[in-house]
């Protein structure tokens, strides 16, 4: 129990700090095909994250994992890195699609994740405060991703008008 508080106050740290941030990501950086290399690279980890985000979903639904166990936090930990990268401007098109797509799948995974609680809540023997702080966890993820869903979208829109 200690480690899932630990775990809550640094996301909650890591989601303050960028829902304080512009509403758009600086502007993108000049392209080198070995910078082009690496943002594919990057997105391509970025995918794999977020695939081990929805499978750990599956296996909450499953009844396999706790809520926000360690590799949950761990990719959460991971992606605000990525995030954080981004708004400093290191980014291209295809990594800024990227990351509006994350954005919409931690919405719908912190959807999917409410709607099992509610369900499931009284199966597991859930105290009230451990709900409220379950539920809470997943306002933050449905939230983290509306932030940078909807900001990945107007810097698309800033920074590449005619796309």
């Amino acid at each position: 129990m200690k480690w899932f508080k630990v775990g809550f106050v640094l996301l909650g740290l890591m989601i303050g700090s960028v829902a304080n941030a512009n509403d758009t990501f600086a502007p993108p950086v000049k392209l080198t095909p070995k910078l082009e290399k690496h943002f594919l690279q990057v997105e391509g980890k970025i995918v794999n994250n977020n695939r081990r985000m929805l499978s750990n979903v599956n296996r909450v639904k499953a009844g396999e994992t706790a809520f926000f166990d360690k590799e949950m936090m761990n990719s959460l930990r991971y992606l605000s890195k990525e995030v954080e990268k981004v708004e400093k401007g290191n980014y291209d098109k295809v990594l800024l699609d990227t990351i509006r797509a994350t954005g919409k799948g931690l919405i719908r995974n912190a959807e999917v994740l409410q709607v099992w609680l509610n369900h499931h809540s009284n199966k597991y023997n859930f105290t009230q405060q451990q709900y409220d702080e379950i539920k809470a966890k997943i306002e933050n993820m449905g939230g983290y991703g509306v932030y940078i869903h909807n900001t990945a979208i107007d810097t698309w829109i800033k920074y590449y008008p005619n796309d």
